[in-house]
């Protein structure tokens, strides 16, 4: 989307604003779209014992081979010892334990990106990597920490999809020719999103995203803004619009948003197509959905090839 350029209409994916026009048609009431009923809905933190006076090496092995940042312990926590990480939705605590005995068997699984690309730091690091029994639907190893806690690093095979990536980035670099120095492909902002190309259907001019949904993008009601919905969309039509026209900007984004988005999802996937093209002007139409296939929201859009001139 331009800078400056706000998506219409999505304000109108709050529960809130729907529960105000329901409840102005006499329709469902608040209680009826928030379930008050208890129960365990997500994962806090992973809990993982290491013995006394050993944080430093705690921090080179999952702040410097697995990437995880650390975080600072509450003052009245921090005084036991131990060491918190964290990154995005992964909260992995290490408790100092004086009698410390290695969990061999019990462990936590950690969804990761760029799955070669992190056995081979661990390979290097000094930690061997055991391949797990086959999984369908994906690829997983066990790797021990310094202290011989067990660790499985898990990713989908949805999930791979480099071979992808190179084959967009090579339409791209056909597409635009010379000027492909002059964008920063893929945009920083899709990085940011973890944006993850799903499939790229050039003769029917469809492109398929898959976006995480974290906790970052929460309103007050524990559902996804709906701006970050609509920058979903707006990363899908980007590189859409990119593979098949000339440059061009985003003049219009409207937003009709069906339900909530929530964290229970885990991720949205977005279809972009190119409905039509009108001299300079391209439209688009976008459909987002739950992993699970529940349809989450719908998109038009006007972009305007930069450059070019009515015909």
């Amino acid at each position: 989307m331009a800078s400056g350029e706000v998506a219409e209409g999505a304000s109108s994916a709050l529960p809130g604003d729907q529960i105000s026009r329901a409840a102005a048609r006499g329709g469902p009431t608040r209680s009826m779209l928030i379930d008050h009923a208890p129960t365990v809905h997500a994962i806090d933190h992973v809990q993982l014992a290491i013995p006394p006076g050993q944080e430093d090496t705690a921090r080179a092995f999952y702040g410097g081979v697995l990437g995880l940042p650390e975080v600072p312990k509450p003052p009245n926590l921090a005084k036991r010892g131990g060491v918190w990480f964290s990154h995005g939705q992964v909260r992995v605590h290490l408790g100092v334990e004086a009698e410390f005995r290695p969990a061999r068997k019990a462990h936590p699984a950690f969804r990761v990106r760029h799955f070669d690309s992190l056995i081979q730091r661990c390979e290097q690091a000094g930690y061997p990597v055991v391949a797990g029994e086959p999984l369908e639907g994906y690829r997983h190893v066990y790797v021990s920490d310094p202290f011989s806690n067990r660790i499985e690093l898990i990713e989908t095979v949805a999930e791979t999809n480099g071979p992808l990536s190179d084959s967009l980035v090579s339409l791209l670099k056909n597409q635009l020719g010379e000027r492909m120095g002059e964008y920063r492909i893929p945009p920083p902002v899709f990085t940011h999103m973890r944006g993850e190309f799903v499939a790229f259907d050039e003769e029917k001019g469809t492109l398929t995203v898959r976006f995480p949904l974290l906790e970052a993008y929460l309103n007050p009601y524990d559902a996804v803004q709906g701006g970050m919905i609509a920058a979903a969309v707006d990363n899908t039509l980007g590189p859409l619009s990119m593979l098949v026209a000339p440059p061009n900007v985003t003049r219009r984004l409207e937003m009709t948003y069906s339900r909530p988005a929530t964290l229970e999802m885990e991720h949205i996937i977005v279809v972009g197509r190119l409905g039509e093209r009108k001299g300079r002007q391209l439209h688009f139409v976008a459909e987002v959905s739950s992993g699970q296939g529940v349809r989450l929201a719908r998109a038009k859009a006007t972009h305007w090839i930069v450059g070019a001139t009515e015909s």
